[in-house]
């Protein structure tokens, strides 16, 4: 699906293995010391699997590619600005602002905060951006499986084909340029 989508030089090859944990549905791992990539892992127990590995790729390429390797562009490099403020001001955004700060649900809080980091809103959109533009069914199944889902804050998690729009022009103008 990604290479339908884009590509993507001279970035390091790095392992994907899978995982039994249920602590997890996956993880890009690095070294915080120097920022070498050590690989991405996908839990067996992923309830998207597919989606769960575009959005590990994703964390890879912000860490890796996007800011020349000087961390995770996503949380302050220029290039990804106009990407910023379209995620800012889409409803998903503010919906889950909204869930994190009125809820007394610790959990429900906890998660909220997790979805509004930086590097994980760029990791979700490029999931996102890659089911979108490959038109690949299986991953725009597990895309609508999460924001079709009852649990408010993880639905959230994802943007409706109209919100991600000014989203995905954003990453277009990135991957294009």
């Amino acid at each position: 699906a990604i290479d339908k989508v884009h590509g993507v030089s001279g970035l390091p090859r790095i392992p994907v293995s899978s995982s039994k944990s249920s602590n997890f549905q996956g993880r890009y791992r690095f070294y915080a010391n120097n920022n070498d990539p050590v690989g991405i892992i996908i839990s067996t127990a992923s309830r998207n699997p597919a989606l769960t590995a575009l959005h590990e790729i994703g964390h890879f390429i912000d860490h890796q590619s996007l800011n020349g390797r000087k961390g995770y562009a996503s949380t302050s490099s220029d290039i990804l600005e106009k990407w910023r403020k379209a995620v800012d001001g889409s409803t998903a955004t503010a919906a889950l602002q909204a869930e994190t700060s009125k809820t007394a649900i610790q959990s429900v809080q906890k998660a909220g905060r997790y979805y509004l980091q930086r590097p994980e809103q760029w990791a979700r959109a490029y999931a996102q951006y890659v089911a979108t533009r490959s038109g690949d069914a299986a991953l725009i199944g597990q895309l609508d499986a999460i924001r079709n889902s009852a649990l408010r804050v993880y639905a959230n998690s994802q943007w409706s084909d109209a919100d991600f729009a000014p989203i995905g022009a954003a990453i277009d103008e990135l991957l294009t340029t």
